[in-house]
């Protein structure tokens, strides 16, 4: 085959790697897209170096990371205990948060999911408790669950199936309010991929 038609052909087949439809939704890419996960509870010198004490935690979820900057998204460490916490497209996620003081004995507690995971500012919150924010960007999802005190739990998510989702980043912090306490969660953060 000439050069010329080589490349024509792998132009071709490229355009069709990437045209929405162009393979059904709910087939894996070749070898799989693995969604990525990681955990990060800041790292801003000082009073907020690593104070949510709010921590996500489940057999896929990777020990926090402190530091200046977020940790890079890996392959999950161990399978999920209840449901997900790596966003799949076509699969429910639900990561559980543990407290790492009593909040009451319940309340709400609202997950936002944004596109980035950042070393933000140290912020006094309404009931006069520091926390870091962790994430930023767009807004892609909020939703608001509650708690027993000890353990808030995200109502279960369906990922939509499109392989346009794929490669996305994501960055979930929650905000939890009960027993005169309001404060924020470390954050989960992750790319979606089409396959565990």
């Amino acid at each position: 085959m000439s050069v010329p038609r080589l490349l024509s052909f792998a132009a071709v087949a490229a355009c069709l790697a990437v045209v929405p439809g162009a393979r059904p939704a709910a087939s894996p890419a070749p070898g799989g897209v693995p969604g990525l996960i990681g955990h990060y509870n800041g790292g801003v010198p000082g009073p907020c170096n690593c104070i949510n004490v709010d921590q996500w935690v489940g057999g896929d979820i990777p020990a926090p990371i402190c530091g200046a900057f977020p940790p890079a998204p890996a392959i999950r460490p161990g399978l999920p205990i209840g449901n997900n916490a790596v966003m799949v497209i076509g699969a429910t996620w639900g990561p559980t948060l543990v407290f790492g003081h009593p909040h009451g004995t319940g309340g709400p507690a609202t997950f936002r999911i944004r596109t980035n995971a950042i070393n933000g500012p140290c912020l006094a919150g309404p009931c006069n408790f520091a926390y870091e924010v962790l994430t930023s960007g767009t807004l892609l999802h909020s939703v608001t669950g509650f708690h027993n005190g000890f353990t808030a739990v995200v109502p279960s998510q369906n990922i939509p199936n499109g392989v346009e989702f794929v490669g996305l980043t994501w960055a979930c912090q929650a905000t939890v309010v009960g027993g005169g306490l309001c404060d924020a969660s470390s954050a989960l953060l992750g790319v979606i991929g089409d396959s565990f």
